[in-house]
């Protein structure tokens, strides 16, 4: 212990006495702890999510894969067919509990207030799956009715203020009524009821599925034809079961339940644990999101170490009569290694202390651009205090022991004249550390590059000049909605400032996709095409400025541009005049948009059985879905009573007024309905927004690294000058010219630079590659590239080395030789 004392006093003397490199070396480790420390808050909590649930271990949500081949740009489903949960039940008795949870967003109306509401229903076993927190009523009795309700404390406050609202009544969509029974809890921010990426349905109200099936029709047992992400199917297993033993029990339904045609698109049935349902954009895409930030985390720790290295490397030159002296005295290497690492430890100490403080100070900020209610309790949890303490212990440890190493090994005649006794021989170890940390640096800086490039190709793509003046009108296929919309036409359409004004099924942006297979022979089913189908009207291709290629637009002066279907949903028309676009036609055999006009094609399957689909026209391909979607062929068709979302093209300069203008003519045409209205730009950033996250995180660890990596490289160069301060000297007595002297230093900087450039960019290239993937029009990575990236970067290196190997060249020869 005395021995540990005197190396602590020794330590905190050297560090008074040299108190401005001792503040500059914590600094750079403080910012690679806070960085470390941060992306593991953020790692963590996303694993931590749901995991407040009891059981929730147990629990697994079911969903289907798509086969590669299907073309939707993701790997999986986070739902599966509502008509599943019936079957599991049945055939898979070992199942503890099952049951559905499917969300819609309904107009909820209690005395004068009425919005539009997340609103969810579930199966009986749904409480016993997920353990609610009740505040009122009893989970067991609580869905027992039909018309039963739960809802959230938060929702409680929303329609019934202070009131006690078990017993009220809540009306859905003007019609049907539900009895409050229980009020339950409000779920923490770390669970995927809340919402996600792909969903806005949130976790508020809770009705039974007798309830939705007198609300919409609903069918309990037979919807195999729809797969909605508001629609997940739970199961709870027994104690100890393995997953793997019930995928292979699924295995046996999928193969009895999917018919021909389904199998064609999904590879099988498949669970997913509860714990794990807030990754799935980032599982089902390939990208190992948490992965790759807890990577970026180290590398800028590693980053932060090897900047400690190379400056405790400089340092240490100071300090070699020390070394000496104490060797002549009898310190053996390991005490000196001790003493140097007791420095190093208690310089991280000090950046630990620095780094909370940093991670204090941001966690208001990333709480704000992450959406994540990150905590950071050091002391009164010990689980990180302990963490937080290894964690300084193993990055002293790091980023002292080679320091220790090379000035503890010298020579003591050398240390006492102050010599390294290396000069003029390679250091391999200082060219690793060097090319290490550059290499680190260039991987993120291409990886800023990449992600901002591809989030502009993002920005200029499609309909770039329509997200800020269309506004789109959700819910118009409410069946009391939809008999109004040519009078909402007629009065949005009054206004100077709205143009066309169009109903559709889909916008762009919007992420559902309707297939149907059709073929260019009748009957052939060999020849088959998965055509994306959407509804249109005929000033659907105006208002979005599709490009016809070829032939006209559909139109409702022509009787059969546009079809019903009968109760069974079947086609009686003969023939149907539909839009296609090129992607289509190639699909079909055809070579020309010129050729396609007039050519027929046939659906596959009963519902259109002996009618035949005419091409009127040919548009040109535009990525309609958007980001990783792939560009599919597609049938644009007028198919009545289909249309679930109007589009209000409008002029911008009086915005105030045009909106209150749209809002005034559903106001007056329907009273009883909120309007629910947003931009499309609004459609497009929901999603941009993620990719818009990763970019200015990569941007601030890149930052971050880059400049750890300039402040190595100076204290790599100080390094050598301060260590062939005699050698410079020497030459310069012998006649060499000050950009000699410069040249022959920069030279020792260059190589290891240069080859973290010739490591960094396959690296960077493969890395950033398989994020591209994700994304159906991506940006190229051409070797011109790496190129600039390359000459960037030794530029940098350059100049720093060049200012530094300036000055020791211009040093006054004498006294660099009486240096000795």
């Amino acid at each position: 212990l005395s021995m540990l004392r005197n190396y602590l006093i020794t330590a905190i003397r050297n560090l008074k006495k040299g108190l401005v490199s001792t503040i500059s070396q914590s600094i750079g480790l403080s910012i690679g702890l806070a960085v470390f420390i941060l992306v593991n808050l953020i790692a963590e909590f996303e694993e931590t999510f749901d995991t407040f649930f009891n059981n929730y271990q147990r629990i697994y949500t079911v969903y289907v894969d798509f086969k590669p081949e299907a073309g939707f740009g993701v790997k999986s489903t986070d739902a599966v067919y509502s008509a599943l949960q019936p079957v599991l039940e049945l055939n898979i008795p070992e199942i503890e509990k099952s049951s559905r949870l499917l969300g819609r967003e309904l107009m909820v109306k209690a005395g004068d207030k009425k919005f539009y509401q997340s609103l969810s229903f579930a199966d009986p076993d749904f409480l016993v799956i997920l353990q609610l927190d009740f505040i009122q009523g009893d989970a067991g009795t609580a869905l027992s009715g039909p018309n039963s309700v739960i809802i959230s404390k938060t929702v409680a406050a929303k329609y019934f203020g202070e009131a006690n609202p078990m017993g009220e009544k809540i009306t859905i969509d003007n019609k049907h009524e539900m009895q409050v029974t229980a009020v339950f809890a409000d779920l923490p921010a770390n669970s995927h009821l809340n919402g996600s990426v792909v969903s806005d349905i949130g976790f508020e109200m809770v009705g039974t599925i007798g309830a939705l099936v007198s609300i919409s029709n609903f069918d309990p047992i037979g919807n195999w034809g729809s797969l909605n992400s508001d629609e997940k199917t739970y199961v709870l297993l027994p104690e100890g079961a393995d997953p793997i033993q019930y995928e292979n029990k699924l295995e046996q339904i999928y193969n009895q339940h999917f018919t021909t045609e389904m199998k064609e698109y999904f590879a099988g049935i498949r669970l997913r644990p509860l714990q794990s349902m807030n990754l799935y954009v980032w599982e089902t895409s390939g990208i190992p999101a948490l992965g790759a930030l807890r990577v970026i985390g180290i590398i800028i720790l590693l980053i932060a170490c090897l900047n400690y290295m190379t400056l405790a490397a400089a340092r240490g030159l100071s300090r070699l009569r020390e070394v000496g002296l104490r060797k002549s005295l009898g310190a053996t290497q390991w005490q000196l290694v001790i003493q140097f690492l007791v420095e190093s430890i208690a310089i991280a100490f000090i950046a630990l202390i620095i780094a909370i403080i940093l991670t204090k100070l941001s966690i208001p900020a990333i709480t704000q651009i992450t959406s994540r209610e990150l905590v950071f309790n050091v002391f009164t949890n010990p689980g990180i205090f302990g963490g937080l303490v290894v964690l300084m212990l193993i990055t002293g440890l790091i980023a002292g022991g080679y320091p220790a190493l090379v000035i503890s090994r010298l020579e003591t005649i050398n240390a006492l004249n102050g010599r390294t006794g290396r000069s003029g021989k390679k250091n391999v170890m200082r060219n690793i550390l060097l090319t290490v940390q550059y290499t680190a640096s260039i991987v993120l800086a291409v990886a800023v590059m990449v992600t901002y490039a591809q989030n502009q190709k993002l920005q200029s793509g499609a309909f770039r000049y329509h997200r800020d003046h269309v506004v789109i009108v959700n819910r118009m296929s409410n069946s009391n909605i939809t008999p109004h919309f040519e009078a909402l036409k007629s009065g949005w359409s009054a206004s100077p400032s709205v143009g066309k004004v169009s109903l559709s099924s889909q916008v762009p942006f919007n992420q559902s996709t309707s297939l149907t297979q059709v073929t260019p022979v009748s009957g052939d089913e060999n020849l088959k095409v998965d055509f994306q189908s959407i509804d249109i009207d005929q000033e659907y291709t105006e208002l979005y400025d599709f490009r016809l290629l070829a032939g006209r637009n559909l139109s409702e002066k022509y009787s059969e541009d546009s079809f019903t279907l009968d109760d069974s949903s079947r086609i009686e028309q003969a023939t149907v005049n539909v839009l296609i676009n090129l992607k289509a036609a190639t699909a079909l055999g055809i070579e020309s948009a010129d050729d396609a006009i007039g050519k027929f094609f046939y659906d596959i399957g009963e519902d259109a059985e002996g009618t035949n689909f005419r091409i009127v026209g040919v548009l040109g391909d535009l990525n309609y879905m958007g980001f990783f979607s792939k560009l599919r062929p597609t049938v644009f068709w007028m198919r009545e009573g289909r249309g679930r979302i109007a589009s209000i093209r409008i002029n911008t300069d009086n915005l105030t007024t045009t909106l209150a203008h749209i809002d005034q003519v559903w106001d007056e045409l329907l009273p009883d309905y909120p309007i629910d209205r947003q931009f499309l730009d609004d459609n497009f950033n929901d999603i941009y927004s993620i990719f818009q996250g990763i970019n200015l995180a990569l941007v601030l660890f890149s930052i971050i690294g880059l400049s750890l990596a300039i402040v190595g490289l100076f204290g790599m160069t100080i390094y050598l000058t301060n260590s062939r301060v005699k050698e410079i000297g020497l030459r310069k007595v012998l006649g060499a010219t000050v950009l000699r002297l410069m040249s022959m230093l920069s030279f020792q900087i260059t190589r290891p630079v240069l080859i973290s450039v010739f490591i960094a960019c396959p690296l960077a290239y493969f890395g950033m590659g398989a994020y591209l993937n994700f994304f159906s029009d991506k940006v190229e990575l051409p070797l011109i590239f790496f190129v600039k990236i390359g000459i960037v970067v030794m530029a940098i290196a350059w100049i720093i080395v060049g200012v530094r190997a300036y000055r020791a060249a211009n040093t006054n020869p004498a006294e660099a030789l009486r240096y000795e």
